[in-house]
């Protein structure tokens, strides 16, 4: 008796458990209305696009006013509301004009010039050379070394009666648009005299 039971509740519990799942499944479709249709409990993706970020542009415009630069150590053209000029003034350009020189130690005795840049630090030039009452016309060369110009001038005529000197040598420094410095007389070559010179423009 007691393995016939033991057989038939094994034979039943099968069948019981798919009552059980049928009884639940009839009180799940009991609780809907009648034409409802079940909806799956299953969150569906999210097909919002996302939205894109979008930056405003910045309305702070750079400075766009122009500016004149000037490289170190140049002066600016227009600064003074001068023409452009590119050229520089050279020493040799500074002393371009009409010069009278005269002799610390000679009272009688002047020199008359009329100078030129000629490229570079060269100047040349042409005048007189006065002693007294008589003159004599002379050419006038050198250069600028630095600061210091060295002019040889020499006569450039046949010499006049009793003339002393034939030859002056000059070296020169530009202050203040005059010239100061020291010069040499000379006649054939041999030096006469010699001191303080000063020129100054006419």
């Amino acid at each position: 008796m007691t393995g016939r039971w033991a057989k038939v509740r094994r034979t039943d519990m099968p069948m019981a458990f798919v009552l059980m799942l049928l009884s639940c499944l009839s009180i799940q479709a009991i609780a809907l209305d009648p034409g409802t249709i079940a909806v799956p409990s299953i969150t569906g993706a999210n097909m919002d696009m996302p939205k894109p970020l979008i930056t405003p542009p910045s309305m702070d415009m750079a400075n766009s006013s122009t500016k004149v630069t000037v490289v170190e150590g140049k002066r600016d053209p227009f600064s003074d509301g001068s023409p452009f000029n590119e050229t520089e003034t050279s020493e040799a350009d500074k002393v371009s004009g009409d010069w009278t020189v005269r002799f610390a130690n000679r009272s009688d005795v002047s020199l008359g010039l009329t100078l030129w840049a000629s490229g570079g630090s060269k100047v040349m030039g042409f005048g007189e050379l006065r002693e007294s009452q008589a003159k004599n016309s002379v050419s006038a060369s050198g250069s600028f070394e630095g600061e210091l110009l060295m002019l040889k001038v020499k006569s450039a005529a046949p010499k006049f009666p009793d003339q002393r000197y034939d030859g002056c040598d000059l070296d020169l420094v530009l202050a203040n648009e005059t010239l100061f410095g020291s010069y040499i007389l000379k006649w054939n070559g041999e030096i006469l005299d010699e001191g303080n010179a000063t020129a100054v423009r006419i």
